[in-house]
């Protein structure tokens, strides 16, 4: 993993609404990577997204999960 980046909640949820914009599908493990934290903050922030209203949507392809925004 790569080493720990310091992002407030609201940063590290608004960067990844900026790369799901960005990018069309991106795995929870480069997004993990990308903001230095574990999968499971991915999936745990992603599901506070969609709680809150955005549309996203994630599938599996291979045993690897990716993730849009629709």
């Amino acid at each position: 993993m790569a080493t720990k980046k310091n992002y407030s909640q609201a940063a590290m949820v608004q960067g990844i609404l900026r790369t799901l914009g960005s990018r069309h599908g991106i795995t929870i493990g480069q997004l993990a990577e990308e903001f230095g934290v574990t999968k499971r903050t991915i999936y745990r922030d992603l599901k506070a997204l969609e709680e809150a209203g955005y549309p996203l949507i994630s599938e599996i392809v291979e045993d690897t999960t990716y993730a849009y925004w629709v």
